[in-house]
């Protein structure tokens, strides 16, 4: 795939090997293709959750820190004009680095020299005050956020089982032609294109354990016997209770995470991790990183997701563990 500076009118493909960053970059570069009119092709090969796993921790890492942003701008702030002002900057903090010396260049408040380019010195053209640091801090803040929320359009157009055309039209808001074209797409005419429609890759099917090994898988060990996720519905005091309340609240989150992506129910996160969360109740992403259930980039993208309904299950759980048990009368 490839994006500006191309205007070959007969280019016939367009392939891309990596899952493009957003729905805009993937029409641009697909939009090379077909210039003349004529049939022309565009593909995008991808195994789409690993891909997409791989775009989504780069993007987590890709996440302004906001103290650190923070810090340098009050620094900024009190520095003096037209006097270099130079920073300790530390390798994994360039990105965040170059995001803060390129608002500051944009908005005309410094030059980017040589030196300037990875923010090892600052030199202000003009005083920054404290109303512009914070609209500087937001505007980068925003900026990820828009990032995020482009490569999610994205993702949706890789997984819809509908008609991809009719995705980017209805992103773009262009109304749809009175009539479907002789060749759409995949979803529309899979046979069209030799090979069987995007989809999920399953799962390898897990080898049942041999007799007279302990059944107990390392998932399960590592939660620890006080995590010794319980069967919903199994008697076994308040805590039991407390475990099924969770775990209802956990499956309900999942099944909505995953009819919004368009998975099965087990590609977002698997029963038996489940159990093991909703046993041990983790109050917030240290807790359930110290668990070892979830993996980045897993933990990442789903982790404050499954606090937050472990922690509103633990707000109505106590009452229903508390209510009285109908008492059967002796006969």
């Amino acid at each position: 795939a490839f994006g500006m500076g191309v205007d070959k009118p007969d280019i016939r493909l367009v392939l891309h090997v990596s899952v493009p960053e957003s729905v805009e970059a993937y029409a641009q570069e697909s939009g090379r293709a077909g210039r003349d009119g004529k049939p022309a092709w565009a593909v995008v090969c991808t195994v789409l959750h690993d891909d997409i796993d791989v775009r989504l921790f780069l993007l987590e890492r890709e996440k302004p820190d906001e103290g650190w942003l923070t810090r340098h701008l009050e620094a900024l702030v009190a520095a003096r004009v037209e006097q270099p002002h130079r920073f300790a900057i530390s390798e994994g903090e360039r990105p965040q680095a170059t995001l803060l010396l390129s608002q500051l260049v944009e908005r005309g408040f410094a030059v980017a020299g040589s030196r300037e380019r990875s923010l090892e010195a600052v030199t202000l053209r003009r005083p920054l005050i404290p109303d512009d640091a914070k609209e500087i801090l937001q505007d980068i803040l925003r900026r990820r956020t828009a990032k995020l929320r482009r490569f999610d359009a994205m993702r949706g157009y890789l997984e819809t089982r509908s008609c991809r055309r009719s995705y980017l039209l209805g992103y773009f808001g262009a109304a749809e032609s009175a009539g479907r074209p002789d060749i759409c797409c995949d979803r529309c005419q899979p046979g069209m294109f030799q090979a069987t429609p995007a989809r999920a890759v399953p799962k390898p099917a897990r080898a049942l354990p041999k007799a007279g090994r302990s059944q107990a898988s390392p998932l399960r060990a590592k939660a620890g016997a006080a995590s010794d996720p319980l069967p919903p519905g199994r008697p076994g005091g308040e805590r039991d209770e407390k475990a099924a309340a969770t775990l209802q609240a956990l499956l309900a989150w999942r099944r909505e995470r995953a009819v919004r992506e368009g998975v099965p129910d087990d590609d977002i996160v698997t029963m038996q991790e489940l159990q093991i969360i909703a046993a041990a109740r983790p109050g917030d992403s240290g807790a359930l990183r110290r668990l070892g259930v979830l993996r980045e980039p897993r933990l990442a993208v789903f982790g404050p997701e499954i606090v937050a309904a472990v922690q509103m299950a633990g707000r109505s759980a106590p009452a229903a563990a508390r209510r009285p048990r109908p008492q059967g009368r002796r006969v």
